[in-house]
């Protein structure tokens, strides 16, 4: 052996001898993060979020490279409420592995799920760029622009999905969506059905078709499909509202009330059982009754204007017009796109004498609503100003 050659060879074995502890440590740390890692499992899946968090906090601090613990760290943050830290988490597992789409679209649906759906579609299409051939992401993608009433890109998106993954039910469905949204309702009949017979053990699709011929105005094919959708899951939930729904524009109402109590009884919380058996309650007469849902359903769905006309519409039958104008205006300050709220404030304003009020909430009514006969009708019967001296 050669000098150079054995001083090579010397200084490599003095390298790795320096290294030996180092290695030594490092294979005993790792077993220490794997426990931390199971724990934190065991943690997670009997839903002890915060608990598991610390236990995946710690896995990461013994090993910093730890991936998994990242990604379990992000979700359980999130599902204990810690919504920072999930994101921290993420973005961190992101830094680690730039190509892995699982923890950018695990943040796209936080992100999503915030409201935040800007920042969730950009996630998502740069998920869409590391891997093209994921149906799913083409629906989530589909999904943000539907919500954003972004109709012609949401209808391509939901195509792209169905051209990856034929039997992607969902996209279909979602497509259907997008079309009674354009009016053509043709085509959404089509894609319902369609979605039916690809998954016919689905209960969605027959009560998406309900639910479009209840807009159409064709109770007996609604009810039919609502029907449909409980025989296939007797507990379907949208599908008991729509029948009850569908029950109440009928006129059978004692029909109606037992649908919608019979989804509150399996969904006690419901907002949309709560508002429908409300309304089903107003029209049998039992006032009462009916506002202690809508007060529930205001105070389940703050957000949602329709609690708020609700409750306005009642103190209005009830000649309470303070407290019918103060709910109204919190409809219209929920959803300035109320013709109702307007019409009605109009009528308390007409009965308070308060001309020019009236005036302006009739004409916004009838702004939003052209062919509102009441709003013109009331507009119609306000005092004319008197003409100006000359």
């Amino acid at each position: 052996m050669g000098f150079l050659t054995t001083y090579r060879y010397r200084a490599w074995l003095a390298a790795s001898l320096m290294l030996l502890p180092w290695r030594g440590g490092l294979c005993q740390q790792i077993p220490r993060a794997e426990k931390h890692y199971q724990v934190g499992l065991s943690l997670e899946q009997a839903g002890k979020f915060k608990a598991a968090a610390e236990e995946f906090a710690l896995a990461i601090d013994i090993n910093p490279e730890y991936r998994d613990a990242y990604y379990h760290l992000g979700l359980s943050n999130f599902r204990g409420g810690e919504t920072v830290g999930a994101i921290h988490a993420l973005m961190q597992l992101m830094q680690l592995e730039p190509n892995n789409n699982q923890p950018r679209l695990a943040l796209a649906q936080i992100y999503s799920d915030l409201g935040f759906s800007n920042d969730a579609l950009a996630l998502y299409i740069r998920a869409q760029q590391v891997d093209r051939t994921d149906a799913q992401i083409c629906l989530r993608i589909g999904m943000i622009h539907f919500e954003q009433k972004i109709y012609p890109l949401a209808a391509q998106d939901f195509q792209d999905a169905l051209a990856l993954d034929p039997n992607l039910t969902k996209a279909r469905q979602m497509l259907a969506s997008v079309y009674a949204a354009q009016n053509d309702v043709t085509k959404a009949y089509q894609q319902l059905r369609d979605a039916a017979t690809q998954d016919p053990r689905s209960p969605d699709p027959p009560s998406e078709l309900g639910t479009l011929y209840l807009k159409e105005g064709k109770l007996a094919e609604a009810e039919e499909e609502f029907h449909r959708a409980l025989a296939l899951q007797p507990g379907f939930l949208p599908a008991r509202v729509g029948l009850a729904k569908t029950y109440r524009l009928m006129g059978r109402l004692p029909q109606a009330l037992e649908e919608a109590s019979r989804a509150l009884r399996d969904s006690p919380e419901s907002p949309d059982a709560l508002l429908e058996r409300g309304t089903i309650e107003k029209a049998s007469g039992k006032a009462d009754e009916a506002r202690a849902d809508f007060t529930h359903f205001a105070k389940l769905e703050p957000d949602r204007a329709e609690g708020e006309l609700a409750l306005g519409e009642l103190d209005l039958d009830a000649h309470c017009d303070g407290a019918a104008v103060e709910h109204l205006k919190k409809c219209v300050a929920l959803d300035p796109k109320q013709p109702d709220a307007y019409c009605d404030l109009g009528q308390v304003y007409q009965g308070q004498g308060d001309t020019k009020q009236a005036e302006d909430a009739l004409r916004h009514c009838l702004m939003l609503d052209p062919g509102r006969k009441s709003a013109r009708d009331l507009l119609e019967k306000l005092p004319k100003p008197a003409p100006a001296t000359p």
